[in-house]
């Protein structure tokens, strides 16, 4: 797994680390004021930090978003328990990270950014994604268990979990955006994800599937009912949790390799039966800098439907 890890982590001199391969979780809801839901993104936090070791070197200040750097992990700084829990404000975000830099991509990381009440009256959407180093998956049916845990805990509206590349936090996106677009072509598992694209269009409908695709039981009705999906996904599992289920394409993620015609079967099965819940106009514009082929706009919306069996 660590030796997997490093072939596709990208670092850039006088950059540093740009992309790095890791195994995210990332959960959608709307409405995110809701003290409850607030306690939830915080225990994910204590959660997580305690399953990969309290190795955060970097925060944000929750009011000038500054970068804070941790000399002793989580308690090098104010707890979130003591700001977010009874922030009124619509609009916060919390990040931590494990990062060399404060703008390195790092596989250990949670960051949720949150919209409040303006989610009401749009498309808009607040969101949670946590990274793991890829060994996590040593022990997949554990990564189940949990993410029912915390699906039945956070109650997001959707979200999925698998393999994606982690990005930059600063702005020095140009030439990785060059081997983003590369690693996109060929490994069709490994997630490209755009957080502002979150934030603004991912409200009502979702971006697509991976390993795990999560729907909400409102999720579900729209295509067609739990007892439908479950007879469409056949000897696929379905984990079920109290407000929800989330749909598993095989026992472990799948990077897949265009190159070597390696299908992924399950998840174009999976993808099949949400395909109406799929955001068909979901794309990217921001941070298209330097030479090299990138996911423009119209590349990343042809990139979300590679799973997809219609037309985008």
């Amino acid at each position: 797994m660590e030796d997997i890890s490093e072939k596709f982590t990208i670092n850039i001199p006088g950059e540093g680390k740009v992309l790095q391969l890791a195994f995210a979780v990332v959960f959608f809801y709307k409405i995110s004021e809701d003290r409850g839901r607030k306690a939830a993104i915080v225990d994910i936090l204590d959660e997580h930090c305690e399953m990969t070791g309290n190795k955060y070197r970097w925060t944000q200040n929750p009011k000038t978003y500054t970068w804070k750097r941790l000399k002793d992990g989580i308690n090098s700084y104010t707890h979130p328990r003591d700001w977010a829990i009874t922030n009124k404000d619509y609009r916060w975000t919390l990040i931590y990270h494990a990062g060399e830099k404060a703008s390195d991509a790092s596989d250990i990381e949670v960051y949720s950014f949150n919209i409040g009440d303006q989610s009401k009256q749009s498309n808009g959407t607040s969101f949670v994604r946590v990274h793991f180093p890829i060994t996590v998956l040593e022990n997949a049916p554990a990564v189940c268990e949990w993410i029912q845990d915390w699906s039945e805990l956070l109650k997001p509206d959707h979200g999925y979990a698998g393999f994606c590349l982690a990005q930059s936090h600063g702005y020095e996106r140009g030439e990785a955006m060059t081997y983003e677009y590369a690693i996109a072509q060929r490994f069709p598992g490994i997630d490209i994800y755009t957080n502002v694209g979150h934030s603004l269009q991912l409200g009502n409908y979702i971006k697509g599937v991976n390993w795990l695709t999560i729907l909400s039981d409102i999720f579900l009705e729209r295509i067609g009912g739990l007892e439908a999906v479950k007879e469409q996904m056949g000897e696929l599992p379905v984990l079920t949790y109290a407000g929800g289920a989330i749909l598993q394409a095989g026992a472990l993620p799948q990077f897949g390799d265009t190159e070597q015609n390696i299908s992924m079967t399950a998840y174009k099965r999976v993808a099949g039966i949400v395909e109406p819940l799929r955001h068909r106009n979901y794309g990217r514009g921001a941070g298209m800098l330097g030479p090299g082929p990138k996911l423009t706009h119209e590349a990343y919306r042809e990139w979300l439907a590679r799973f997809s069996p219609q037309p985008r």
